[in-house]
């Protein structure tokens, strides 16, 4: 996907496109004329003003203006991609109940989720992103597979508060692959046979 601030010249003439992919902001980057789906990132501007479409010169000024003020944001394909995919969030593409969630979630926390959402989609990877997500969400986390049950034992060290719990419910609903059962062991560590250190009464959880 191109977009307007991509190898950006004063001389390019933009005007909004007639036939372009809605999945693409510009079909034709290395022209002069370029044509553009404002839609995408700029529907607030374009959609309710027709003076724009009327008018190309002013189209023109106003698409310049975007770009450069793209690159003087320190823009970049990836935090564009992830911008998109938050404002889908908030749409409710993904559901009301990761909508709702959103929401509250803090701010760091969101970014780690959009960055992992994005690759998940970039790469078609489904099986380690729940876990790479996880081990950035909660201070310590490991993970354990019972073959026979098709289950994963998912140990986290923090404690069992509502927000860690929405938390883990997000990135459940957003990487988890739902063939799977997921049992989820708070603080308390699981015991392991022949290791002293997690064998600690009232500090083990029995499985």
């Amino acid at each position: 996907m191109s977009y307007i601030w991509e190898d950006y010249r004063p001389e390019k003439i933009f005007r909004t496109g007639k036939k372009i992919s809605p999945y693409m902001e510009i079909a034709e980057n290395n022209s002069v004329l370029c044509e553009v789906n404002p839609l995408i990132r700029f529907s607030e501007i374009f959609s309710d003003s027709d003076i724009l479409s009327e008018n190309e010169a002013l189209e023109n000024i106003v698409f310049h203006y975007l770009a450069m003020t793209d690159m003087l944001s320190g823009i970049n394909e990836s935090q564009v991609k992830v911008n998109w995919l938050e404002k889908e969030i908030l749409k409710g593409s993904f559901g009301e109940k990761l909508k709702d969630n959103w929401e509250v979630i803090q701010l760091r926390h969101q970014e780690i989720l959009l960055y992992t959402l994005l690759h998940k989609l970039e790469t078609q990877q489904i099986e380690n992103e729940f876990f790479n997500a996880c081990k950035k969400l909660f201070e310590s986390t490991s993970l354990i597979y019972e073959k026979n049950t098709d289950t994963y034992y998912f140990y986290i060290s923090e404690d069992k508060t509502e927000y860690n719990e929405m938390l883990l419910d997000t990135a459940v609903m957003m990487f988890w692959d739902i063939q799977y059962r997921l049992e989820i062991i708070w603080k308390n560590h699981y015991g392991i046979i022949d290791s002293d250190d997690t064998m600690k009464i009232h500090n083990i959880y029995i499985l």
